[in-house]
């Protein structure tokens, strides 16, 4: 069976996605499943070993790129065509697929719906579901359980070319990773550097690193030895590596959050004014996913304390 997975943005949702079609994998271990996305987001895919081939969407080339992105997906005649993004030009792109069933989301915009020859219904919780939940309704349409199964497994790179204390040969544990940042400012806790300087005074011997697509400066956590500042300097590749090699991942409600989830690496999402029953790591009850949730959705309340106390439960449950 050859299917193709519309998906083009964002970070987060993407991961979502493939977290989906790794499920459609274990179900159907024979398919070959390829993918949309979008030029920037493309290594999380292409790095994937789920996905059998990438097609990408050059946003910024214009119309003659896309109308070339239509013919690439006109070579293939696919069993199905799951459109998980819902909007104009992922409509477009199934509309013009060669394929025998077209399944699109049932909260489609911009007209894409019509593009399909079914929309997929909601959860039964409607739209307060978690987006996995929503993207797992498409899998009874093709005859499968919508159940999360398997976990995402990613080529990556050995860390020594970040930096040098990342060397597994030094025999130290692996690295705390924290994202300090998210898409939306309103997502993102200020007191990251606070819990960094607790983490380093309990555990002495304990490395930790912060990633980021954008320089975040450190003045205060610099001078120890064992705090590595990565922000602005490393790639997506760069961040999928490390992640897979973290002994926990600390971040705000954001992509990488969700890429740890989906390798099954411990992770702590930190909530304030989105919820996390819908935007959290997933699923909820695997017992590497933690939430902190702010009081009253207000992160500006949220305490270093109550997020190193739930980092404290997880290394000392490791150790």
């Amino acid at each position: 069976m050859d299917i193709l997975i519309i998906k083009p943005s964002s970070l987060g949702d993407i991961i979502l996605g493939l977290q989906v079609a790794q499920s459609i994998k274990e179900q159907l271990p024979n398919c070959t499943i390829d993918w949309v996305v979008r030029d920037r987001f493309a290594p999380i895919v292409t790095r994937c070993n789920t996905i059998d081939k990438v097609l990408l969407f050059q946003r910024g080339k214009g119309l003659k790129a896309f109308i070339q992105l239509l013919k690439e997906i006109r070579k293939k005649q696919y069993d199905y065509v799951l459109d998980f993004q819902g909007l104009a030009r992922s409509g477009i792109m199934t509309l013009f697929s060669h394929a025998l069933y077209k399944l699109g989301r049932t909260d489609s915009r911009e007209l894409s719906s019509l593009a399909y020859h079914k929309t997929v219904p909601l959860p039964s919780s409607g739209k307060m579901s978690h987006a996995a939940d929503v993207l797992l309704q498409f899998l009874p349409e093709m005859g499968l359980k919508p159940e999360l199964l398997g976990k995402l497994s990613y080529k990556t790179n050995d860390l020594t070319h970040i930096d040098h204390r990342l060397n597994p040969a030094l025999g130290q544990e692996k690295p705390i990773i924290i994202i300090p940042n998210s898409r939306q400012a309103k997502k993102e806790w200020q007191k990251f550097t606070e819990l960094t300087k607790k983490i380093l005074e309990n555990y002495p011997h304990q490395t930790v690193v912060w990633d980021s697509h954008i320089h975040i400066p450190t003045p205060e956590l610099d001078s120890n030895s064992n705090f590595i500042n990565t922000t602005g300097k490393t790639t997506i590749e760069d961040m999928i590596s490390l992640i897979a090699n973290a002994r926990l991942v600390i971040a705000n409600d954001s992509g990488p959050m969700h890429l740890a989830a989906a390798m099954e690496t411990p992770v702590i999402g930190i909530f304030g004014p989105t919820p996390a029953r819908r935007f959290g790591p997933y699923p909820p009850s695997r017992k590497s996913n933690h939430i902190v949730e702010a009081p009253d959705g207000d992160l500006s309340k949220l305490s270093v304390e109550s997020v190193f106390n739930t980092v404290n439960t997880i290394l000392t449950r490791s150790i």
